[in-house]
């Protein structure tokens, strides 16, 4: 559990270092994700949605649903198949402090920031309508490629604004670590696409739509009545 959670949070971290409630109101953002020969996941492909407020994010892959509350610092892990959840503090998941197992997890995680490498190329292509121009991403054991465009809309301005993810995360030393804004500095444009290698199969997540909304309904960003706690 403690291991998905924390894919969970890189992959929300990746994507909010462009997200700025100065640019707009609200966001939804849908991709494509089409796995293939990942060991211990099922081949096949699944939309993903994205739901962003100045203060919330809201992600829906399949049956699982994740809300990250950034008022309150909790992760909830949605389980609509039996109407479950699964709450979490995350001061207190990666917080820091003075134990043992705090300094460890300290560790890890500069070890694997200090891991991450850009690598830009000449390559060019057109993705999902747009322009994208290819950089590679090393992580560890993870290599991934990363197709990114100036063209999609709003993105100088996302880029420009972002201030969000360091503000919130600037009293807790674990989450800062997990902001990506300086990797992704270096990549001049928005990923369209991700190609991540992953123990022999690979994920490739499209970007498909984003779309600006007026404003969306609080109750997007809370579990549903009679879910039950696990």
């Amino acid at each position: 559990m403690r291991c998905k959670i924390f894919k969970a949070l890189m992959i929300t971290a990746t994507f909010l270092v462009f997200v700025s409630p100065a640019a707009f109101a609200d966001l939804e953002w849908v991709s494509e994700e089409i796995t293939r020969g990942v060991p211990g996941e099922q081949d096949g492909s699944v939309m993903v949605k994205n739901y962003y407020k100045d203060d919330a994010i809201r992600t829906e892959r399949g049956n699982e649903i994740m809300i990250m509350d950034y008022n309150t610092m909790t992760m909830y892990q949605i389980n609509e198949s039996d109407k479950t959840y699964t709450k979490t503090n995350l001061d207190e998941m990666m917080g820091g402090g003075d134990s043992e197992e705090a300094r460890g997890m300290q560790a890890m995680m500069q070890s694997m920031m200090s891991s991450v490498k850009v690598v830009p190329s000449d390559e060019k292509k057109t993705v999902a309508g747009y322009d994208c121009k290819k950089y590679m991403i090393s992580f560890m054991m993870v290599n991934s490629e990363y197709w990114v465009s100036k063209d999609v809309k709003g993105y100088e301005e996302l880029k420009s604004v972002n201030k969000k993810l360091s503000s919130k995360f600037k009293n807790n030393p674990m989450l800062k670590m997990t902001n990506f804004t300086a990797m992704l500095d270096e990549m001049d444009g928005f990923p369209v696409q991700m190609i991540v290698n992953v123990m022999g199969g690979t994920t490739t997540t499209t970007l498909k739509s984003m779309t600006q909304k007026k404003s969306l309904g609080k109750s997007l960003f809370t579990v549903p009545a009679g879910y039950k706690l696990q």
